[in-house]
């Protein structure tokens, strides 16, 4: 079975190295692109899309059977920004999740879905995306080209989806440093490390200090 890759962020890429280290008699890697005519002229029977970050064209789609990974416990946080949202919620835990390709946003049916913790600088947990995602790619496209996986339907009534942050909501203004708790400062900060949109906030000059990384710890007063 010949399998495409197509991805842009570094993440991604990742998985793509543990996938081409990975020899297996049921697919190969065919290649790693980022247009649809290359992706056409190698003719796969799977592409895979990681880490993709706009609606999946119906010319993708044309040329063979999408799979996309989300980092969410889908049908909860479906849509852009699903590691922020879920940070910032303060969820404790996510899930990678492989899954169709459909026309709609994240909708399609589920391939394979593995929880992983939320805990720690973003470049644990997308250590944690990379591995599960890996070892669940592999497990999958197995199954995909021995004719035993069977796809599951998400459930619509639980759905939630969120729409891609901004850039300008990155900013921490003294209000929601007033109305908001530490934790949920923290969470913030962490959440919106590279390679998103850092954390600001605004001084008196107009000019904006960056927070890249953040401890969340309690003063004991004397």
């Amino acid at each position: 079975m010949k399998v495409a890759f197509v991805a842009y962020r570094r993440w991604a890429f990742e998985i793509l190295k543990l996938l081409l280290a990975h020899k297996s008699a049921n697919w190969q890697i065919v290649g790693a692109y980022n247009d649809t005519s290359k992706v056409r002229e190698c003719q796969p029977d799977i592409i895979l899309l990681y880490g993709w970050s706009w609606l999946v064209s119906k010319e993708f789609l044309s040329i063979a059977p999408c799979i996309c990974l989300h980092p969410s416990p889908l049908p909860l946080y479906r849509g852009g920004s699903p590691l922020q949202y879920q940070i910032m919620a303060g969820e404790k835990e996510s899930a990678v999740t492989l899954l169709m390709v459909t026309e709609g946003v994240d909708s399609g049916p589920i391939l394979a879905q593995e929880a992983f913790s939320l805990e720690g600088e973003l470049d644990d947990i997308f250590q944690r995306i990379i591995s599960i995602g890996a070892e669940l790619t592999m497990k999958v496209l197995d199954g995909l080209a021995l004719k035993t996986l069977s796809p599951i339907p998400q459930d619509e009534a639980h759905k939630t989806v969120y729409k891609r942050r901004k850039p300008e909501e990155s900013e921490i203004t003294i209000e929601e440093i007033n109305a908001s708790s530490a934790e949920f400062i923290y969470n913030k900060i962490r959440a919106l490390q590279d390679p998103y949109p850092n954390a600001y906030i605004v001084c008196g000059d107009g000019a904006k200090v960056y927070l890249t990384k953040v401890h969340l710890g309690i003063m004991v007063g004397e």
